[in-house]
């Protein structure tokens, strides 16, 4: 089982009086509903971009995109139309 540790947190009687009557109508201790609202929101805290390693994986993919043959999607629908025909499908 991994550590606790124990945080204290000052909240505005606003917030204390709203966390309250949340805790008795989900009829929780009040520490209990701080502790999963808290994990709730740090589980849903996005991953922080690396923005280098996101310039870095832009630049390599535009590196193979310079080495790709152009694609005309008109063609291949064209020519894929013509094969079809020649085979009676349509």
């Amino acid at each position: 089982m991994t550590e606790s540790k124990l945080l204290t947190v000052k909240l505005s009687s606003q917030d204390y009086d709203h966390l309250t009557k949340e805790a008795e109508r989900l009829n929780l201790p009040i520490s209990i509903l701080a502790q999963r609202l808290l994990k709730l929101s740090l589980e849903k805290t996005p991953p922080q971009l690396n923005k280098q390693k996101a310039r870095e994986a832009i630049a390599s993919l535009r590196e193979i995109g310079k080495n790709l043959s152009p694609i005309d999607g008109v063609a291949i629908a064209h020519e894929s139309r013509k094969d079809l025909e020649q085979r009676y499908i349509f």
